[in-house]
């Protein structure tokens, strides 16, 4: 039993064993406040049973106590019991507010750390997800765990005083409520079991939310709404069921628990109509103590129901911040300060170990090259801009940079060079300028220098606010192609010495398109520039070509050459009406 009883608590101990300072200071507390609640109740009941005698004064524990002295006494018990509490829920909320804030900030360290194929195969809005809804449900965990001490620790200080008034009857509601405890272990395996089953679900049931619900338009246009909403109803009615035996087993241990306690209060009843006279004031004392420890009893119970219900949640977190920790981020060492020439070297690369994606790429860009990718669908350009600017690592081969392997150079040492513009722009719900700036030491001026070489100055101008316009949630008060002008001003605004671009200009109309030829060719002579484009007049200003094909490069030359000799290129060529 203790060992389950250990498996059940050893993740809400690993939250809480930092903070075991203030637990420790908790637990004094509820004790304290657990034995002056006691020696009120023995002074009351001591006291009610003299003036129902007639008796101005009365003996406890050798001492003669008047009825006035008894209720001063009293009056300062429960003004000392007032105090502990107030300090227990002081110390019990400091506790659930690290805790919390702990967890979120591993959670979050864990996450953002980890390397970018890590990240990539997570669920959408996974880290919102982690740092929100199963956030919350852990502060739940934590708080019961805190109620579970107050309750403990209350419950031991009014057994021991009551002990101390009358040891045999004591000891005997001891043994009642520990097997009452032992009654109800069943109860609580069965809690953790299906709870187990529900978070799985639960796990699921968020992820595919969160998938869909970046899905509007392709649920509306592909006319599947009733399709959806019936998944949906599916993946509720089964998490449905789940929960509600959970639930059911979770509430039936406060009616269990005090109807079983009540059979205590009787069987305590007839001790006392057994006690002779003389014993009759401390054995009511006894069941006074007996009937308010029901409620501290009762809040164990409920207390470890929670723990139970939401236990495999806090393991799960647990599991997820270990898996996060082994596929760290590489982070080299070597600092560098220019670019110089890159070589990519026999380059393969997979998803799954079985399928490759990219076969033997060998090639060089020179510093301050423009180059340009072009291939199907599918070809592996998106993968190899991945690897070049550092987000993935070869599975053979290598990437130098100015002689240096990619892999061993400092990250930020390397983002402070590059420049990365992605196939799908995301914004977050801050102003204008705070996403071009995004979280980097940026001047407004440098912001200002970038947002005009984007070609967005004049729309910025005309929002309410300017810079200081917020686009909202994701962007949305933003057009596609407003978004892909702040994703390229983004980009810009360090003075990036390589620019990697990935269809910079799909969003855009042809005059926005033009604005950002103009931008690329205006980029100083010495920033090397890669661009991937199904758009080849995107592409007129690049010096070479790489066509890319089912992973292999099957030319890589000059735009006249390719257009002479490639027929890949040729057809593409034709397809855009530039021959």
């Amino acid at each position: 039993m203790t060992n389950r009883r250990q498996g059940r608590w050893s993740a809400v101990n690993a939250l809480m064993r930092p903070y075991r300072l203030k637990v420790a200071g908790l637990s004094a507390v509820s004790a304290a406040g657990g034995v002056a609640e006691a020696a009120f109740l023995v002074l009351v009941t001591q006291a009610a049973l003299a003036l129902a005698g007639g008796n101005a004064e009365y003996a406890i524990t050798g001492l003669d106590l008047s009825i006035r002295a008894s209720l001063t006494v009293s009056g300062g018990l429960i003004a000392f019991r007032l105090i502990a509490a107030l300090a227990g829920v002081s110390l019990s909320t400091r506790i659930t507010s690290s805790v919390i804030a702990d967890l979120r900030t591993r959670l979050s360290r864990s996450f953002l750390l980890s390397s970018w194929p890590t990240k990539q195969s997570e669920p959408a809005g996974q880290l919102q997800q982690l740092l929100v809804s199963y956030s919350q449900e852990a502060t739940h965990t934590v708080n019961a765990a805190t109620a579970a001490i107050v309750a403990a620790l209350s419950l031991v200080a009014l057994v021991g005083v009551a002990i101390t008034v009358n040891a045999m009857a004591s000891l005997l509601m001891v043994l009642v409520l520990g097997a009452i405890a032992v009654v109800l272990l069943p109860l609580r395996r069965m809690i953790s079991h299906f709870a187990r089953s529900a978070l799985d679900n639960e796990i699921e049931f968020a992820h595919d939310v969160a998938d869909l619900s970046m899905m509007g338009i392709e649920i509306e246009t592909c006319g599947v709404r009733d399709e959806v909403t019936a998944h949906l109803s599916d993946l509720i009615q089964t998490n449905r069921a789940l929960l509600r035996r959970v639930d059911t087993l979770k509430l039936s241990t406060a009616p269990l628990y005090v109807s079983l306690a009540y059979g205590v209060v009787v069987l305590g009843m007839v001790l006392v109509a057994a006690t002779d006279a003389g014993q009759l004031g401390w054995m009511g004392a006894v069941m006074l103590i007996v009937l308010r420890s029901l409620a501290y009893g009762q809040q164990m119970q409920v207390s470890s129901a929670v723990v139970a219900e939401r236990a495999p949640l806090l393991d799960s977190l647990n599991a997820t911040v270990a898996r996060y920790l082994a596929s760290p981020a590489v982070e080299g060492s070597v600092q560098i300060e220019h670019l110089g020439t890159i070589e990519v070297k026999d380059v393969c690369f997979g998803y799954t170990p079985d399928e490759a994606v990219l076969s033997h790429l060998s090639f060089t860009i020179s510093a301050g090259e423009v180059i340009g990718i072009i291939g199907p669908s599918g070809g592996g350009k998106t993968t190899l801009l991945q690897l070049l600017v550092g987000l993935r690592e070869p599975d053979s081969g290598s990437i130098m940079v100015g002689g240096r392997e990619l892999v061993s150079v400092d990250r930020r040492s390397w983002t402070s060079l590059v420049g990365f513009v992605p196939q799908d722009t995301a914004l977050m719900s801050g102003t204008l300028e705070d996403n071009v700036r995004f979280f980097r030491d940026v001047d407004g001026d440098e912001v200002r220098r970038a947002v005009e070489a984007a070609h967005l100055t004049a729309e910025a101008l005309s929002m309410p606010e300017g810079l200081a316009t917020r686009v909202g949630s994701r962007g949305v008060q933003l057009s596609g192609g407003q978004r892909q002008r702040v994703a390229i001003a983004r980009a810009l605004v360090t003075h990036p010495r390589m620019l990697v671009l990935d269809e910079p200009t799909a969003a855009l109309d042809a005059g926005a398109e033009l604005h950002i030829r103009d931008t690329l060719a205006r980029l100083d002579d010495e920033v090397t520039v890669v661009i991937v484009a199904h758009r080849l007049s995107t592409l007129e200003e690049c010096d070479r070509i790489m066509v890319l094909e089912d992973g292999r490069i099957s030319d890589f030359d000059r735009p006249h050459v390719l257009a002479r000799d490639n027929d890949f290129y040729r057809e593409a060529l034709t397809a855009g009406g530039l021959t």
